[in-house]
């Protein structure tokens, strides 16, 4: 990849971090903890600041996100767009996101009693958990669609 390319791909970069609200724990240092999930973009890791607060930070390595070109680019703007601006008791919180000269970190919401293909397979849920629980799930992502409209 040509060095303007790259240039192009930080600046974008750069420009969706600054267009979204910072992280105000940014300040101190964290530190990372037990991988909880890969996804296409980066891994999700625990993860603890100096003053005690627990949080999820999702590291993208920019570098592989270079190499798969615009779309990739595009995918993380929008993602950071969207996580700006979803403010919802049913959609994890989104508090951030900062880089260094390889990785961008977006910073989460901690959800720690994990997924719920894993409290699924834990524990024999009644129907009417059951339908609570899909009651919930569909009121974030219908948030969620509400706000892409308006952003995209």
């Amino acid at each position: 990849m040509a060095s303007g390319e790259c240039n192009s791909f930080a600046s974008q970069v750069d420009y969706a971090i600054k267009s979204s609200q910072s992280f105000n724990r940014t300040s101190t240092s964290w530190q990372k903890g037990d991988l909880l999930g890969m996804g296409s973009f980066g891994k999700v890791y625990e993860t603890i600041n100096d003053d005690g607060f627990f949080f999820a930070v999702k590291e993208v390595s920019l570098l592989d996100a270079e190499s798969q070109g615009k779309q990739s680019t595009f995918k993380l703007e929008q993602e950071i767009s969207l996580l700006s601006q979803l403010q919802h008791d049913n959609v994890v919180r989104y508090y951030g996101t900062d880089k260094d000269n390889d990785k961008l970190y977006i910073f989460l919401e901690l959800v720690t009693k994990g997924s719920l293909a894993r409290l699924y397979q834990r524990r024999r849920l009644s129907n009417s958990r059951v339908s609570a629980n899909t009651r919930q799930i569909l009121s974030g992502l219908m948030q969620g669609h509400q706000v892409q409209k308006h952003i995209g």
